[in-house]
């Protein structure tokens, strides 16, 4: 369903960036939801045992395959496919390893309707959730791509991606082990895991707080050391995209 609404909406997105290319990249790139859709339960499970070194190890496999597939398609063809196929290079890697690699019960195909229902009433309210997080978080990009130029847009696009990294980071670390630790403290009496959820919280403040300190500070030396001297005004865009991840990550 995931992947028929891109296909949809790719009509919509070349007119309004007046580029044909997005009707062929969209529905490509976005069977990446169909393959993720094919993932083992095995990762939900292994993910709930805190087996972090069998899932780390996972991540590190599919996304070295991806890195040598772009860079081996980027040399002897250097256009937008080399991302795109990719990325879809590492989802379909992962999704194989999901079903061969990682322990668990084999999958099959089957309809429970009493389940269908229940995820249903359950998961309604976190798809529409996902969805408002995921416009307000890319909202950004999909505007100035239509009004900046390319070159701009570029630029803002490296200090967008050093700012987005700490949510990044903040969100694997949720899926991967804060939402197991709490699934497994969930019986303690109140008062204990209400500490345990301060200490967690302070924690996670702590590991994320530092670096977008520095990214706020140091933006301009960031970007000055590791681009050329054409994305300088990435430094100070780079320090207000800053400013926009230390007040949600302060009320954590």
């Amino acid at each position: 369903c995931l992947w028929l609404c891109a296909c949809l909406i790719a009509y919509p997105f070349s007119i309004f960036y007046e580029d044909p290319l997005f009707l062929r990249v969209i529905p490509v790139a976005s069977l990446a939801a169909v393959l993720h859709g094919f993932n083992s339960t095995s990762v939900f499970t292994s993910n709930r045992e805190l087996a972090l070194a069998k899932l780390t190890l996972l991540e590190i496999i599919s996304q070295v395959t991806s890195v040598v597939v772009i860079i081996t398609w980027a040399t002897l063809n250097p256009t937008i496919w080399a991302i795109v196929f990719g990325s879809l290079t590492k989802d379909l890697v992962k999704m194989l390893l999901t079903h061969f690699w990682l322990p668990g019960m084999p999958n099959r195909f089957c309809w429970d309707k009493a389940m269908v229902k229940r995820l249903v009433r359950f998961g309604r309210w976190i798809f529409i959730s996902t969805a408002i997080a995921f416009v307000l978080q890319y909202v950004d990009r999909l505007v100035v791509g239509k009004f900046m130029t390319l070159d701009k847009f570029a630029v803002y696009s490296v200090a967008s991606t050093f700012a987005v990294l700490v949510d990044q980071i903040y969100r694997k670390m949720s899926n991967q082990v804060l939402f197991p630790l709490y699934a497994k403290i969930r019986d303690l009496p109140k008062d204990e895991l209400r500490q345990r959820v301060r200490k967690v919280r302070l924690g996670l403040m702590g590991a994320l707080l530092p670096p977008l300190c520095f990214l706020l500070v140091f933006g301009p030396n960031v970007i000055d050391i590791l681009y050329p001297e054409t994305y300088a005004e990435g430094g100070w865009m780079l320090q207000v995209l800053s400013i926009g991840w230390i007040i949600p990550v302060s009320t954590l």
